[in-house]
């Protein structure tokens, strides 16, 4: 996505980079007709997705910036919930064995 400072016609822009944020971004809210978005709300999805995806916490921190690890272990809850599910994946499997090998150290 490239913000451009305005718009001429729907669809069209100057071409001027963004000189403003905070004028840039309700306009782009209001040509988009998207409501209740904050420009943060992105940062903290990125934030999200890439710790959800395996993206080292630490590299994480410094891409946004922060100085202290704990800032930005508020998006460690999405890398938990892949840990949940490598744990439930290998619980599965070692029922599966149990199951396969039950037959032989049930009647030996």
């Amino acid at each position: 996505m490239i913000l451009c400072s305005s718009t001429r016609n729907e669809g069209e822009h100057n071409g001027k980079p963004l000189k403003s944020i905070k004028t840039s971004w309700p306009s782009l809210l209001k040509r988009t007709g998207l409501k209740g978005i904050r420009f943060h709300d992105l940062r903290h999805t990125w934030a999200t997705e890439s710790v959800k995806n395996g993206a080292d916490i630490v590299s994480v921190m410094k891409i946004l910036g922060h100085r202290n690890l704990k800032t930005t272990q508020r998006y460690a809850h999405a890398a938990d919930e892949g840990l949940r599910k490598a744990v439930n994946v290998a619980e599965v499997k070692e029922i599966e064995q149990e199951i396969i090998d039950f037959p032989k150290t049930k009647y030996r």
